[in-house]
């Protein structure tokens, strides 16, 4: 039985060589595992007594996309000069703390982030 149902969105894939979009795609998921990606059509049929049910119209679906790169250790510093442009914040908050952040604190900055 399928739980989740994307559908109408851009699903953006990595089959073959580069990044592959499906134009009006869908991803069918049962419990935590990708199951199907698709067209919308095809997976409406396939997938009609979905749980839920996500119209995803105008937007970008993107399977299985972990982001690894999140900075977790950073959230000791969370809140810090969030109200400047960006490379202010970098060169006026962050790099004058960064420079006492220790192993240790990069431990506790994770676990809380």
């Amino acid at each position: 039985m399928t739980d989740i149902l994307v559908k109408n969105g851009y699903i953006l894939t990595m089959t073959g060589e580069g990044v592959g979009m499906i134009e009006d795609g869908a991803v069918a998921i049962e419990g935590n595992e990708i199951v199907a990606v698709g067209k919308t059509d095809e997976l409406k049929k396939e997938h009609s007594g979905a749980e839920r049910v996500f119209d995803a119209t105008g937007k970008a679906v993107l399977p299985g996309f972990v982001d690894a790169h999140v900075h977790t250790s950073m959230s000791l510093l969370r809140g810090e000069g969030q109200d400047v442009p960006e490379i202010e914040w970098m060169l006026k908050t962050m790099a004058p703390f960064s420079r006492h952040i220790t192993l240790e604190h990069d431990i506790k900055g994770t676990a809380l982030g």
